[in-house]
């Protein structure tokens, strides 16, 4: 009898509880779990199902190289999109100077990042204590430069990939324009030819109508 793994079974079960509990919540949880989640999760409750679904994934994935891999994406894509968060924050208060006013500051910040989008009681909470700790400048640069390594890490694949298929367009477009100028030139070089040719031709004519004339006029 094969034996059961109780981790790809318990990640599995969680997935699906979450994944059902997003689509029909007044089924899976009670109303207090609704509104706490609602509250301190907002959108990122579906970032959390995003997560155990390829954490689950990567369970069942024979590959040891490619399931850390997407391991270390999984983590990175939760970063991502909390680095994102506390950029749509910042945008928002746009820069707005604690001060003195500081109760002012947070109600707003809050109001905001419930009011507006949800984005939750948990990660507005984290945002305010790094905003206050670090400051706006350094806060901002970090999160920037958060955001372009987790960006890299996550979407890097995909950025490449987009990055070779545009370098191919380019590269098609500019061999076709190199087609269409060999083509011009070639059809003017056949052009130059026939008229001289003909320019040849004409003259031949002319020099032996000439001949003749001067044949006639000897005689």
């Amino acid at each position: 009898m094969k034996k059961i793994d109780i981790h790809k079974l318990l990640y599995t079960v969680i997935f699906s509880y979450l994944l059902f509990g997003y689509f029909y919540p007044m089924k899976v949880y009670t109303l207090q779990q609704i509104e706490f989640i609602q509250e301190y999760l907002g959108v990122y409750q579906l970032i959390l199902i995003i997560v155990f679904g390829g954490a689950t994934f990567a369970l069942y994935m024979k590959n040891s190289k490619m399931r850390e891999l997407l391991k270390i994406r999984l983590v990175f894509f939760v970063i991502f999109f909390i680095a994102l968060g506390y950029l749509y924050l910042m945008n928002k208060i746009e820069f707005t100077s604690i001060g003195e006013n500081l109760e002012r500051f947070e109600s707003y910040t809050i109001k905001s990042g419930v009011m507006d989008i949800n984005l939750g009681y948990i990660l507005i909470y984290t945002f305010l204590y790094f905003y206050k700790k670090l400051g706006v400048k350094i806060f901002f640069a970090l999160i920037i430069l958060v955001l372009s390594i987790s960006t890299l890490i996550v979407f890097g694949k995909i950025i490449s990939g987009m990055l070779g298929f545009i370098i191919k367009i380019i590269n098609f477009l500019k061999n076709l324009k190199e087609s269409k100028e060999r083509i011009i030139r070639a059809r003017e070089r056949f052009k130059q030819k026939i008229i001289f040719k003909r320019e040849k031709k004409t003259t031949k004519e002319s020099r032996e109508e000439e001949k003749d004339d001067t044949s006639i006029n000897i005689s």
